[in-house]
């Protein structure tokens, strides 16, 4: 975790990109579980501090169990996997694993 933390902080323009891309926002953003302060050795005002405070970084998108039903669904599924591959490249340069 702390490995993501300092990716972020060393890349703060490219973590910008990431989490302001306007089609992850709109389809609710970047979550994870949250810290309630800072983790120790993080500035608390870094401009990214909420996103240093998370405990976990994921992308989802919600559909009914209906929508597995219709035929595009796998078109879908690529859709919500390609908007959630930036966040994925993201975390995977910061553990040095293959993306």
């Amino acid at each position: 975790l702390n490995r993501i933390r300092d990716y972020i902080v060393d890349n703060a323009v490219a973590w910008s990109r990431v989490c302001n891309a306007r089609k992850l926002k709109d389809a609710g953003g970047i979550r994870g579980d949250s810290l309630k302060r800072p983790p120790r050795g993080y500035d608390p005002d870094h401009r990214h501090i909420e996103d240093l405070k998370r405990k976990s970084f994921f992308a989802m998108v919600e559909a009914s169990p209906a929508t597995a039903l219709n035929p595009e669904f796998a078109d879908e599924v690529a859709a919500a996997f390609r908007l959630a591959a930036p966040l994925n490249r993201f975390v995977t340069g910061a553990l040095d694993l293959p993306f």
